[in-house]
């Protein structure tokens, strides 16, 4: 669970926000931010309250799933950022020395719900 999801599911008033958001088939509309970042979207607009952070962080772990207004990134390596925090993905997404980057505009992206042993034996593997 990522750090902001209980004030994403208030501000959306969306107890069931995980499980909507993986109902959703998300198109990835631009890379940019940092190599690799996607910006997808659009969230219906019962999931589209919250807005970026007043204060942004300094660091946001590799992986972070993010929400702000009606789109959802993934922060591929860390860097700062003021996206909510709603989950984190085990998959690498980008590995820039072997120029891996494999989600690009156009793609469609599905996220899903894993329990912490789910998530322990993904980590590291390739999307």
């Amino acid at each position: 669970m990522g750090q902001d999801l209980q004030d994403v599911i208030v501000t959306t008033q969306a107890e069931n926000f995980v499980s909507e958001l993986c109902a959703i088939e998300m198109t990835c509309f631009a890379i940019g931010f940092c190599p690799g970042f996607p910006y997808l979207g659009y969230l219906p607009p019962e999931l589209s309250k919250t807005r970026r952070r007043k204060s942004p962080r300094i660091a946001v772990p590799a992986g972070s799933v993010a929400v702000a207004g009606d789109q959802i990134g993934i922060y591929p390596e860390e860097h700062p950022g003021g996206w909510n925090l709603i989950g984190k993905t085990p998959l690498v997404l980008v590995d820039e020395s072997t120029h891996y980057f494999p989600i690009h505009a156009g793609d469609k992206v599905r996220f899903e719900a894993i329990d912490s042993r789910q998530f322990q034996s993904m980590f590291g593997q390739r999307l």
